[in-house]
């Protein structure tokens, strides 16, 4: 009986271990505002119609977002 703990116990840890891994992966992305680099495919690196989002106020197409590193701002 005190052996199948022993077991279970390294499979929890296992399993926290992955899992700690996982969150940091996710801390990481929302730090950089989405997926990391090494997972984006060059298909998405060209906009693509239908546009997600609708910027008000200008007189001219947006060309170009650039986003804030640190606070939720972009400046087109």
């Amino acid at each position: 009986m005190l052996e199948k703990k022993w077991v279970l116990t390294t499979r929890l840890q296992a399993k926290v271990l992955n899992l700690e891994e996982q969150l940091k992966q996710r801390d990481r992305e929302v730090a950089f505002s989405g997926p990391s680099r090494e997972k984006r495919v060059p298909d998405e690196w060209i906009p693509r119609p239908p546009e997600r989002f609708q910027l008000t106020g200008h007189r001219m197409p947006v060309t170009k977002v650039v986003f804030h590193p640190q606070f939720n701002l972009i400046a087109s």
